[in-house]
Parts: C-alpha cells; structure tokens; sequence
C-alpha cells in the first residue's frame, strides 16, 4: 500500500515592511472610520470573509487591523480611563458656585418650620450661598454642620435627603471641594516634559495611522476587486446607496398655463 502523502504547512509569510504611505493629514485621520467599516463588515459577514480568504486574509492580518486601529485611536488595553484636567479645579468651583444658588434655599426652607433647631444650627451665622471661590467655602461649611447634625438630629437630615440632598449627593460635593481646593504646583521642567511628551504622543499617533493605513489601502483594494455584490461593498463602506432622484422642480418663471 503506497504512502499518504502528507501534506506540507505552507510556509509563514513574511512580516510586512514599514508603512511608508504618503497621505495627507485629512486623509490619515479619516482612515480610522474607514478602517473600522472595513473590519466590522469582515468580522460580521461570512461571505465577505470567505472571498478576502481566498487572498490571504486571515486571522492575524484581521488582529492586525484591530490593533491598528486602537493604536491609532489612542486607545490602549489596561489604560485608565479618565485623567486629571488643568481646568479641574475652576471646573470644581464653578459647580459648586451653581449649587449653593439653588440649594441652599431649599435647605432652609425644608428645616425652617419642621426642623427649627436644626436650621438655626446649619445656617448660623446666616450662612448663604456664596459667589465664585467663597462658595467653596460655604459649601464645606455646610456639609461640615450636616456631618454634626447626623447625631442629634437624624429625622432633618432625612428631609433633606427627600429634597434631593442625600448622603451620595453629600459625598459627591465633598469630592468637589476636594478637587477645588487642591492645587499642585508645576514648575518649567515639568512643562517642558509635558511639552516633549505631547509631541512624542503626536509622532507615535501620527505613525499608528501610517501603519493602519497601509493596511487599509491593501486589503479595500483586495475587497474591491474579488467582492462584486454592492450591498456585501456597502457593508464594507467601499460602496454607498445611490440617493434616489429628486423630482425636477418645476420653473418658478414659467408662465401658468391657463
């Protein structure tokens, strides 16, 4: 019985080389959208995947896209969301500026009649809602007088609660007062670094949409040449539906006929 001939692995192909895709910055930017097009029509649509298939496509080059496209986007897996902004603490003032307007007065008038020890204790010294920076200060001491009346006068601080002044909304001013009122000093070396790091940051998002580039250039005109269905190109946004035709509108300074 003759030997099964046994079936040899093709062999891996090559990395790709460098992208050296000269683009203008419009058209770079505007890749990413395009890219993402591509991707979800391919990841979503069997047929589409079996014909880029049959070219070469395979899983790593569709990682690879993905990758791409993060990298492009800024986007990178572990990295923290959210960051402190230069702004924060004006950010932090102007809120609780606007807060105090607002609550103080209600706080007042719920505690007035049905709380009277406690409204004399949380607006002594007429405490009121105060303009800019100082309502920073107001509010702390406020929440300060809400902190003391939490052992002696729980019933008051449930009528405020049911007025939109709960223990969530308490701790989320305090984390406002917090932001406000802390500050840290940046000294020219430390601008400097932030300096070099924004243009470092600028280069490596400016290569990032090279490389994804190149792999959209190569794989849009594969899916252009061996995809022939218009709805499977539309998916791919290689293709848009053509707007269906107006009615010509009719000449205004045509005479009416009679």
């Amino acid at each position: 019985m003759a030997n099964a001939k046994t079936t040899k692995a093709p062999a891996a192909l090559p990395s790709p080389p460098p992208a050296t895709v000269e683009v203008g910055e419009e058209t770079l930017l505007a890749t990413r959208a395009r890219a993402l097009a591509l991707l979800a029509g391919i990841g979503s649509h069997e047929g589409i995947r079996l014909a880029l298939s049959a070219r070469g496509y395979t899983e790593t080059d569709h990682a690879a896209g993905w990758e791409a496209l993060h990298a492009a986007s800024g986007y990178r897996v572990g990295a923290p969301f959210g960051s402190s902004s230069p702004d924060e603490v004006a950010t932090a003032q102007r809120e609780l500026d606007a807060w105090d307007d607002v609550n103080f007065p209600i706080a007042a008038a719920a505690l007035k009649h049905r709380h009277p020890e406690a409204h004399a204790a949380v607006f002594a010294g007429e405490l009121r809602a105060g303009a800019g920076a100082e309502s920073v200060v107001r509010v702390s001491l406020f929440l300060d007088r809400l902190d003391a009346l939490q052992k002696v006068d729980a019933p008051a601080l449930r009528t405020l609660a049911a007025r939109g002044i709960s223990p969530d909304e308490r701790a989320r001013l305090r984390a406002l007062v917090k932001s406000a009122t802390t500050f840290r000093a940046v000294d020219t070396g430390e601008r400097d670094a932030a300096q070099t790091q924004k243009q470092r940051t600028l280069a490596d998002r400016d290569a990032a949409l090279r490389v994804l580039r190149a792999w959209y250039e190569e794989w849009s005109v594969v899916a252009r040449q061996v995809i022939r269905r218009k709805d499977w190109l539309i998916s791919l946004g290689l293709a848009s539906r053509k707007s269906p035709k107006r009615p010509p509108t009719p000449d205004a300074a045509a005479p009416t006929p009679v």
